[in-house]
């Protein structure tokens, strides 16, 4: 009886390690996995080879429309039984998944795979975005005397925002009093989520703020990278907002926009 309780025992024991080993555990900064991390090899701007994108705060911006190889990076262990979905569906397997995003807007990528003999799971935001050239021309009602600086605000059709985020390249001197009353900017390059969002176009007086939660907007709406080292800018103060409504902008179409005193024109 005692040699049958043992064996029982041992192989109860056996059966758990093996389960063990096929529970997923979370992964990330959070989870078991510290090492992990989910990179995206997508097409260089000049169609000449690749560059690689990483996760960001729980997050990948993405052109869509582009080819992308979706990967596990993990520098210290061999990274296998790797599956992918997209807003809930399977997309592929592999740790060097070619697949396209063919939607812009915000999706939820989910990743299972296995690293050092245990299984993890990722999830993460996907910001996939088609880029335009905006110029925008503001001569504000109010007196002005100083710096100025422009940002945007997209609203989302499924729900919620991104921004507002500042453009540096924005940042001037005027005044209204001595006949330099119009703020402009030429060709800014701007990332769109969505084909008819609800635009609110600010004009601000800066302030130059350390990167941080604040300034990640300026990241995905204007690729900020660059200036000062380490700093982006915020509002001090709000001198005046311009709303353009949901399909008002002609899905993206080249054109001029009007709204009250902001002149919004898409290249």
């Amino acid at each position: 009886m005692k040699a049958l309780l043992l064996n029982l025992t041992l192989i109860g024991m056996l059966l758990h390690s093996a389960c063990k080993n096929d529970l997923i555990t979370p992964g990330g900064k959070d989870g078991k996995d510290m090492h992990s991390s989910i990179v995206a090899e997508v097409p260089k701007a000049d169609g000449v080879g690749t560059t690689t994108v990483r996760e960001s705060e729980g997050a990948l911006t993405l052109a869509y429309d582009q080819p992308i190889a979706l990967k596990v990076d993990n520098p210290f262990d061999a990274v296998g039984e790797v599956e992918w979905s997209l807003d809930g569906e399977r997309i592929g397997t592999g740790n060097s998944l070619q697949t396209t995003i063919r939607q812009i807007g915000v999706h939820r990528l989910r990743v299972t795979y296995r690293v050092a003999g245990n299984r993890h799971a990722r999830d993460l935001d996907v910001y996939a975005y088609v880029t335009k050239r905006l110029s925008f021309s503001i001569t504000p009602t109010q007196a002005i005397c100083g710096k100025v600086a422009i940002g945007i605000t997209q609203y989302l059709e499924q729900g919620g925002k991104i921004g507002p985020g500042y453009s540096k390249a924005t940042v001037q001197d005027i005044c209204t009093t001595d006949g330099r009353n119009t703020a402009t900017a030429a060709n800014v390059e701007v990332n769109f989520f969505s084909h008819s969002p609800k635009l609110k176009v600010e004009l601000i007086e800066p302030r130059e703020v350390k990167d941080d939660s604040r300034t990640r907007f300026c990241l995905l709406i204007f690729f900020c990278i660059g200036g000062s080292p380490g700093s982006q800018i915020a509002a001090a103060q709000l001198y005046d907002t311009y709303a353009y409504e949901g399909g008002q902008l002609d899905n993206l179409q080249a054109g001029t926009y009007q709204s009250g005193a902001c002149t919004l024109t898409i290249h």
